[in-house]
């Protein structure tokens, strides 16, 4: 790989990295295991005030509540077969991985 090639690989991590930067408090949750999909319904309730990513602790206090398994889409993202997940989404996935196998 060339210097250039390198330098434009380097910007489009960079890039690619900062799109996971949560919009409230800008903890990348890429570099936390915080990256989840939430039913239509639940992101609509922030869905007007944040464009982008939202660690869970945001989402919540965005919300009032904490998230429960119930408010997880059915998904590979949300099952955590391709990614590591934090402690603090794997409470709030309960058991929903096995739950959609």
């Amino acid at each position: 790989m060339t210097e250039d090639q390198e330098k434009a690989y380097e910007v489009e991590y960079k890039e690619w990295h900062d799109e996971f930067t949560c919009k409230c408090c800008g903890v990348n949750t890429y570099d936390i295991d915080e990256y989840y999909m939430v039913k239509k319904v639940i992101w609509k309730l922030v869905a007007g005030v944040v464009n982008g990513m939202l660690c869970i602790g945001c989402f919540e206090s965005s919300i009032g509540r904490k998230l429960t398994p119930n408010d997880f889409t059915s998904c590979p993202l949300n099952e955590g077969f391709s990614h590591m997940q934090s402690e603090r989404l794997l409470d709030r996935l309960g058991d929903m991985a096995y739950r959609l196998l």
